[in-house]
């Protein structure tokens, strides 16, 4: 049809219009290219769709023209308006938390497959070397071995949170796509790129350690200071929430990694604040239905959830009290004591469900770290240089002496 030619037709104009300004900054040019599908819109009469396809190639044409003029990159300007990107919101930072999470959870779940065998190896094999060399009932070689155990554990949950921050950096390096769960699964996940990538983060983890107690000691510091409102320790937590990568994807030291954090986060801690608000309901939103859900189900579950004196009450069973026998873990005995079959078998999906949440709650919220490092980068300016001839050299004691005069300011 002819609406259909016409359509083709503006398509080419606007194309052509694009490739001819990418390497030349010329406005008339731009028109002139993007007249191409309004010349065949003209002949066929239909003229109102050639008008918009027009007004709209011209636009994005004189976009691009003026982000070359000014030294900027073409993508970096809204299409058909000119202007910077448009300023971060709450709401599209938590669906690009939700996006980033879903094309990272296969590579996530096999770093945490290998960093738990890991931990494992050392655990029961630990166990059966102590078990025939008849040590494990020597108090102090106990004691001694599960300290070790528990710090080996905890060493591998730093392997893995460091290679979540490299794999998600990567993913955005390689285009990856979040919708494309096979290709990121067969791609990214798999045993060998896992233990590779845990190998790699061995000389990290002591920068993070040290990072991370020089951050709780200036949050402690700061919160001490404003007892009984601690606002300033809620600051400081908010201008070292990107700190982990920057030290771990800009390679540098903790010192520099805090100052760093504090200079990109400027600005930004409000929508910090309301981003993990909206993140934290969801993640709310989303345990309440599950638990709901089951209560709905299986309606005597929660009674057997729930404690005895809870449970013998006569008022009406809410969210919150199965939530309570859902995080308590002495509720879980009384369902495999006195349950029933189906009974036992809704706690164990139940608990399936748990831990699925927690690990994607736990991969949001270091999603949601590294997005806020990430975009906060991009839209770092950095400040102008000081100017060595108005540097203050005045000495210590005369700045200190605040009522006099400065007769130098008053000279210039």
């Amino acid at each position: 049809t002819r609406a259909t030619r016409a359509t083709r037709a503006t398509r080419r104009g606007r194309g052509c219009a694009r490739r001819r300004c990418d390497g030349v900054v010329d406005r008339g040019a731009a028109n002139a290219t993007a007249r191409v599908g309004r010349a065949w819109m003209v002949t066929t009469g239909v003229t109102s769709l050639g008008t918009t396809s027009r007004s709209r190639s011209r636009r994005w044409a004189i976009a691009r023209a003026r982000a070359s003029e000014a030294g900027e990159s073409a993508d970096e300007v809204e299409v058909g308006t000119g202007r910077a990107p448009t300023r971060l919101t709450a709401r599209a930072l938590t669906l690009r938390v939700m996006e980033y999470t879903i094309r990272d959870a296969p590579l996530s779940v096999m770093l945490t497959l290998v960093a738990g065998a890991w931990a494992q190896t050392l655990n029961l094999g630990g166990t059966f070397a102590l078990a025939l060399a008849h040590a494990h009932t020597i108090p102090l070689v106990a004691a001694a071995f599960t300290l070790v155990v528990a710090l080996w554990k905890f060493m591998c949950s730093m392997f893995v949170r460091v290679a979540v921050m490299r794999g998600s950096a990567r993913g955005d390096d390689e285009g990856c796509d979040w919708r494309d769960l096979k290709t990121n699964a067969v791609r990214r996940a798999t045993v060998t790129i896992a233990t590779r990538e845990l190998r790699g983060t061995f000389a990290t983890c002591k920068a993070l350690l040290t990072l991370d107690f020089r951050r709780v000691v200036s949050i402690l510091w700061n919160s001490v200071l404003t007892i009984p409102v601690p606002y300033l320790g809620l600051i400081r937590l908010l201008d070292y929430a990107v700190a982990g990568p920057v030290l771990v994807l800009e390679q540098k030291t903790s010192g520099e990694a805090l100052k760093r954090s504090q200079e990109l986060m400027y600005g930004y801690r409000v929508l910090l604040m309301k981003t993990a608000f909206l993140c934290s309901t969801v993640a709310s939103i989303m345990v309440g239905g599950v638990i709901g859900a089951f209560a709905v189900v299986v309606p005597t579950l929660p009674q057997l959830l729930l404690p005895p004196e809870v449970a013998s009450s006569t008022t009406a069973t809410t969210v919150g009290d199965v939530a309570q026998g859902f995080f308590s873990g002495s509720a879980f005995d009384r369902v495999w004591q006195v349950g029933s079959s189906s009974e036992r078998s809704a706690t164990i999906v139940l608990l399936m469900c748990g831990l699925t949440l927690s690990f994607f709650f736990t991969l949001g919220f270091r999603q949601l770290v590294y997005i806020f490092y990430k975009e906060t980068k991009e839209r770092y300016v950095p400040p102008p240089p000081e100017d060595p001839a108005k540097k203050n050299k005045t000495p210590l004691l005369r700045r200190l002496q605040f009522w006099r005069r400065n007769t130098e300011e008053e000279s210039t």
